[in-house]
């Protein structure tokens, strides 16, 4: 029948859909069964006809609302309202009245306010009804309760039977919805694993070939500064102005470093991320390979930091490059013996310091400013960061960095 399909629903969900049209149809059944009722009470003169009529009416407000709102969440609520009131009226007020019918619509209201509206609007439902029905026990008098039954008619029976049939076929089709819905969000359930499983295959896949994408980048970058590292040693060797040389060397150096970077994301199982103190050990290592110093330099390095993000790796790279670097050829030049010691804490939450120590033997230099004082400098602004540096027993340097959580990780 046309008058049991609803309007159009504002809800895009199937789940949904089926409650709208679940409140439609009992709207539509219980105006058809309380109009009947109505007449019949009015018709015998029975005061019954005043808790019927007030159905009627509720009933058809809330179908008024959920076709102007195109929603069931509201008319529910009402139409909730509306029963346990008419059920607490009918218990307290009117005079005989079926009690045992209306104890069964309490429980038919009951359990459509916790399906429709949730468990806490349920138990809401439940604790307002159980508790007029447990009063009504002591308030409403015995004897009138037993005339009733003893005096009762033909036409009263058809009534009780009438009410009974209406509520067990509502309690079986609440049910029945219950369990129709039950399936429904169900089988939604199984769809959206489907899909967000198929999503997640994709998303892997997208990330493994990207991932092999970066992998191979950085190889050949890698190769790239490697090939330029050569190139530069190969000419390195017609030079024989021996200052030239010490410049080529340390520019040497930088491009290794930044080689060392690359080859080190290639070789990382995360490529997002790179270990600090492991990498610091080996450019510290390629950097005493490559000046060959007889003095033998132990390197400690703790760290409170466990990764550091690629772009912020590079300046922190040629930060510790200058410094080794200015210790094994200015501090140990004449030394068998060097010690640096790199302490990387964590102090604070938005903040984090470097600490740089060697027990070299420095001797004053004539230039301040030389270039690789002058890449530390800028590196460390590029870190958004400060030092300060001392020299007393060797050298010591004192970095201080603004956290930024793109910039390392603990």
């Amino acid at each position: 029948m046309k008058l049991f399909t609803p309007p159009e629903s504002n809800y895009s969900d199937s789940y949904n859909q089926e409650k709208y049209k679940f409140v439609w149809r009992v709207f539509i059944l219980l105006c058809f069964v309380f109009s009947t009722l109505s007449v019949f009470h009015a018709f015998r003169g029975e005061s019954d006809a005043y808790i019927t009529l007030g159905a009627l009416a509720a009933m058809i407000i809330s179908l008024l609302i959920t076709a102007f709102t195109g929603k069931y969440g509201f008319a529910a609520v009402f139409a909730g309202i509306a029963g346990t009131a008419l059920c607490q009226i009918d218990l307290y007020f009117i005079v005989g009245s079926q009690k045992y019918v209306t104890i069964l619509w309490i429980i038919a209201t009951t359990l459509y306010v916790f399906y429709l509206l949730g468990a806490k609007w349920g138990f809401v439902a439940l604790l307002v009804n159980m508790t007029g029905l447990a009063i009504s026990l002591f308030v409403v008098p015995k004897n009138a309760l037993i005339r009733q039954i003893e005096e009762i008619t033909p036409s009263s029976l058809f009534a009780i039977v009438f009410n009974l049939i209406v509520i067990t076929f509502f309690i079986t089709y609440l049910m029945h919805q219950i369990l129709k819905t039950s399936r429904i969000a169900e089988k939604q359930s199984l769809i959206t694993q489907k899909e967000l499983k198929h999503q997640y295959e994709i998303v892997q896949a997208q990330h493994q070939e990207k991932s092999v994408m970066l992998r191979e980048i950085h190889h050949r970058v890698k190769n790239n500064l490697q090939v330029i590292t050569s190139l530069l040693r190969m000419q390195s060797r017609e030079i024989e102005d021996q200052k030239t040389l010490d410049h080529f060397q340390e520019a040497i150096n930088r491009v290794a470093a930044m080689a060392l970077i690359h080859e080190k994301m290639y070789g990382s199982k995360d490529i997002s991320k790179i270990n600090l103190k492991t990498y610091l050990s080996t450019l510290a290592e390629e950097i005493l390979k490559t000046y060959r110093t007889n003095c033998q330099v132990q390197i400690h390095i703790k760290s409170e930091i466990d990764h550091v993000q690629p772009k912020s790796l590079v300046s922190t790279a040629l930060i510790f490059n200058e410094l080794i670097t200015n210790s094994i050829k200015h501090g140990f030049k004449d030394r068998k013996e060097g010690e640096i010691r790199i302490d990387i804490k964590k102090p604070q939450k938005d903040s984090f310091t470097i600490d740089y120590r060697d027990n070299g033997e420095w001797v004053e230099k004539k230039r301040k400013n030389s270039f690789g004082i002058e890449l530390i400098q800028t590196f460390t602004e590029q870190l958004n960061g400060s030092y300060t540096f001392e020299k007393d027993e060797g050298t010591h340097y004192h970095f201080t960095f603004q956290l930024d959580d793109e910039k390392i990780e603990q």
